[in-house]
């Protein structure tokens, strides 16, 4: 898809949902792209970990779903 098909498609989206595509294009000028790794926040994820035994081989994660 050229760049003028992919922004008339941006523009089509966005004033179907009766919003103004310029705000969301002028927006990704000033987004900083986001890796995976920066998205799911590893090193939050590794401070919140509580040890589960008393084992010396590092902290394992625990999981717990809850429904």
């Amino acid at each position: 898809m050229s760049q003028e098909k992919t922004i008339e498609s941006i523009n089509k989206k966005y004033q179907d949902l009766g919003e103004n595509p310029d705000t969301y294009l002028n927006g990704l000028l000033q987004a900083k792209p986001i890796n995976y790794w920066d998205y799911i926040q590893v090193e939050t994820l590794l401070s919140i970990q509580r040890p589960r035994t008393d084992f010396k081989d590092g902290r394992k994660f625990s999981f717990c779903i809850i429904k």
